[in-house]
């Protein structure tokens, strides 16, 4: 999945949310992983990595 986020200059931080599909499967908890790019799709070196965790709604 390819997202855009835009980090205004002078910005240290913005909030975004990935969606999910609801279904009536049981899953254990998966993993996302996000690196930053730049408008080419190329990964800026030396950049973090973002995880994060999906989990199933109870």
């Amino acid at each position: 999945m390819r997202f855009m986020v835009n980090l205004p200059p002078g910005s240290t931080g913005v909030d975004f949310e990935v969606p999910t599909v609801r279904d009536q499967v049981a899953e254990p908890a998966e993993s996302i992983r996000r690196a930053l790019a730049d408008r080419d799709a190329e990964l800026l070196p030396g950049r973090p990595v973002l995880t994060g965790t999906v989990l199933d709604q109870p």
